[in-house]
C-alpha cells in the first residue's frame, strides 16, 4: 500500500511513454479539444490525466494506488517492446514482446474515462429498465425490506417510488468498479490479440496523431454478425490499430496469413487519423511541428458517449451476445 503523502495526484489513462513519442523536445503535445475545436500546447505530464483516477477505496476507508502501480508495470514492459519495433526496427517481435504489446493494447482499451462512462451509462440504463418491470420492482422491494431500515410498508413504497423514477438520479461508477472491469476483461482481450496476426506500417512523410482513446477499431460488413449491430468492439473488430509514434502504427488482425509490414500510403495515414478523430472522447494529441489533422474533419462532440438506441439494447434483459473468444475465427 502506498503511503498517503507519496500518492501521485495525477493518474494518466494514456501513459506518458506513449504520449512522449508524439511530443517535442520540451515534452509538449499539441492538443485539440473536440468540444470547442480549440487547440493548445500542453505538457505530457498533464495530458490524458485525471486526479486520483485509479485510486482505490478500501473497506476501512483508506485509499491506495495499487491499480496505478500495476498499470505502470504493464506499461514498462510495453515501452521496452515497442521501442524494439519503433526505434530498432526489430520485426517480427518475439513472443515475450508480442505478449507485452498485446497486454498493453488490451488494457489501454478498457482503462479510459470513456469506458468508465460506458459502464455508468449501461448500469444506469439497465437498473432503471429493470425497475420498470414488475419483477424488478419486486426484487427491489425485497432488498429494501431485508435492510431493516424501514418501519412501515409505506416508507418502503416511498423509497421504491424514488428509485422507479428515472429522472431522480443517475448511477455512476468509480475506480473500484472500473478496476474490477479491467481485471475481468483485459486478460481475455489480451489472449485474443496475441492469437491474431501483428502488422505494422511505417510512414516516411505522413504523420499520425493519437488521442484519449488511442486503441482504434476498424469494422466491416462482417462486424455486424457479432455483438450489437452497428457497434464495434475489440473482440469483433476486423482490425485493431494503435499508433505507437507519429510515423508508425501497429495492427492486430485476422485478415493476413502471418505477421506483416504494410506498405505506407497517404490515404492510409489519413484513414488512421480519421479513426483517431472519431475514437477520441474529447482530446486529440500530436507533435506540435506536424499537421496530421489537416485533412480530417472533426466529428461533432456529444456529452454522452453512448446513444439512446445502444443503451436501450444493452439494457434489454433478454439480450444475448455470443462470446467471440469462444466462437470460430472469421
Amino acid at each position: 500500500m502506498t503511503a498517503a503523502g507519496s500518492e501521485p495526484k495525477l493518474h494518466h489513462y494514456v501513459p506518458q511513454f506513449l504520449l512522449r513519442r508524439f511530443a517535442n523536445d520540451q515534452e509538449q503535445v499539441l492538443t485539440i479539444d473536440r468540444k470547442t475545436k480549440d487547440s493548445f500546447p500542453q505538457s505530457i505530464s498533464k495530458a490524458a490525466a485525471r486526479t486520483g483516477f485509479y485510486k482505490i477505496l478500501n473497506d476501512d476507508g483508506s485509499t491506495d494506488n495499487r491499480v496505478e502501480e500495476a498499470l505502470g508495470k504493464i506499461e514498462s514492459r510495453a515501452a521496452t517492446a515497442s521501442a524494439k519495433l519503433v526505434d530498432e526496427g526489430i520485426f517480427p517481435l518475439g513472443d515475450e514482446d508480442r505478449d507485452a504489446i498485446a497486454a498493453f493494447t488490451a488494457l489501454q482499451y478498457v482503462r479510459t474515462p470513456s469506458v468508465r462512462d460506458h459502464m455508468s451509462q449501461v448500469s444506469d440504463a439497465s437498473f432503471k429498465a429493470a425497475l420498470a418491470t414488475d419483477k424488478g420492482r419486486a426484487s427491489m422491494r425485497a432488498v429494501l425490506e431485508a435492510t431493516g431500515d424501514y418501519e412501515t410498508p409505506e416508507e418502503i413504497e416511498v423509497e421504491l417510488n424514488f428509485w422507479a423514477d428515472p429522472t431522480q438520479y443517475s448511477l455512476s461508477h468509480g475506480a473500484n468498479e472500473h478496476a474490477r472491469l479491467m481485471i475481468d476483461l483485459a486478460a481475455g482481450f489480451s489472449r485474443s490479440l496475441f492469437k491474431q496476426q501483428l502488422a505494422f506500417v511505417r510512414f516516411e512523410r505522413q504523420r499520425l496523431a493519437t488521442c484519449d482513446n488511442p486503441v482504434l477499431l476498424e469494422g466491416s460488413e462482417r462486424t455486424k454478425y457479432r455483438g450489437i449491430e452497428g457497434r464495434i468492439g475489440i473482440l469483433n473488430a476486423d482490425k485493431i490499430w494503435l499508433p505507437l509514434a507519429p510515423s508508425l502504427a501497429i495492427c492486430f488482425t485476422k485478415d493476413f496469413a502471418g505477421d506483416a509490414e504494410l506498405e505506407p500510403h497517404t490515404d492510409g495515414a489519413r484513414w488512421l487519423n480519421w479513426l483517431t478523430a472519431n475514437h477520441a472522447r474529447r482530446w486529440i494529441f500530436y507533435h506540435p511541428e506536424h499537421s496530421p489533422m489537416k485533412y480530417v474533419t472533426l466529428p461533432s462532440w456529444e456529452e454522452r458517449s453512448l446513444d439512446d438506441e445502444t443503451l436501450q439494447r444493452l439494457a434489454d434483459p433478454d439480450l444475448y451476445l455470443d462470446d467471440p473468444l469462444e466462437g470460430p475465427d472469421f
